[in-house]
């Protein structure tokens, strides 16, 4: 087995998906003979949670699939999974969620969006960030695109300030997260899920003006009732260009920093938030993150003109 996963690390992306779906196939018809079960029942769910190290007193970052989540806990409903979170992480623990205003394109979004109303307007991170969301003993940062929703000990240190700078920047959740020594997890998804992929584009200068468009966009924030303050917002401008990120989800898993496991077919994966970015940070200086060489020079090349 060690060979044939070693030779994927060389081939692109596109040949390698081709390679793996006679494999794929094949594993999938050797499980159905053997009895093999897709679903588990909340209790095992539970203890699932267990083997992907949510305890007591950790700080985390979750990003999930209720698609995923019914499909093998067919059972689980989301107020049932937020409460056995809360019940794990106890009152020492901190939980936080993605809870993004927007689908799509963010530079879009921008353009046409109503004032940002932290207590009102819903998350389209998904359900489970919209419950949590709604949940009275939960709070959301201010961040008109790129809010998050955090519970218990931290959520309040994590997410001040979040609407002061870079989304992704020093005063963001994501880059307080690494400081906390938290850890970003995933149920039903994996590191191309991770919103934490995005904050080496803001401690690499080169990156962040290939990634962002060179000018903010004023945004607005409703803080108390017909009184407004206005953020400027970084807006990503990708031009086409590729994220390899099962590259880079390759090398993490090869290092053991990042983990992944599948429980009755639930993807489950997790990921220390400190020693990702130190490694994402290496691995860009060696041409080997997200982007190539010649695509960053391309992107700073082209320097479109924002569209606003």
């Amino acid at each position: 087995m060690f060979a044939p996963r070693l030779l994927l690390l060389y081939l692109p992306q596109p040949l390698e998906r081709r390679l793996l779906l006679p494999f794929r196939a094949i594993r999938a018809v050797a499980r159905k003979a053997r009895g093999y079960q897709a679903t588990m029942s909340v209790p095992r769910f539970a203890a699932a949670l267990d083997e992907l190290g949510i305890t007591a007193g950790k700080t985390i970052l979750l990003h999930s699939s209720m698609d995923q989540l019914v499909a093998h806990v067919p059972e689980l409903k989301p107020f049932t999974l937020i409460q056995l979170l809360k019940d794990k992480l106890g009152p020492q623990g901190t939980l936080l969620m993605p809870a993004y205003p927007f689908r799509g394109a963010q530079a879009d979004y921008a353009r046409q969006a109503a004032p940002f109303n932290p207590a009102r307007t819903p998350s389209r991170s998904g359900l489970l960030t919209e419950m949590l969301r709604r949940d009275r003993t939960a709070i959301r940062s201010w961040h008109p695109t790129h809010a998050m929703v955090g519970w218990g000990q931290h959520a309040e240190a994590l997410l001040a300030d979040h609407h002061k700078g870079h989304p992704f920047g020093p005063t963001s959740p994501f880059q307080k997260l690494a400081q906390q020594q938290g850890e970003v997890m995933g149920l039903g998804v994996g590191l191309e899920s991770y919103s934490l992929l995005h904050v080496p584009e803001t401690m690499v200068p080169e990156l962040q003006r290939a990634v962002y468009y060179d000018q903010p966009y004023p945004m607005q924030i409703v803080v108390q009732a017909e009184q407004n303050i206005t953020c400027m917002v970084p807006l990503l401008r990708m031009g086409g260009a590729y994220r390899r990120v099962e590259r880079v989800a390759r090398i993490l898993r090869r290092e053991q920093i990042l983990w992944e496991q599948h429980v009755h077919g639930l993807r489950l994966s997790r990921m220390s938030a400190a020693p990702f970015i130190q490694r994402a940070l290496t691995l860009q200086q060696q041409g080997r993150f997200l982007f190539d060489p010649a695509e960053v020079e391309a992107m700073l090349a082209s320097a479109p003109r924002p569209p606003f």
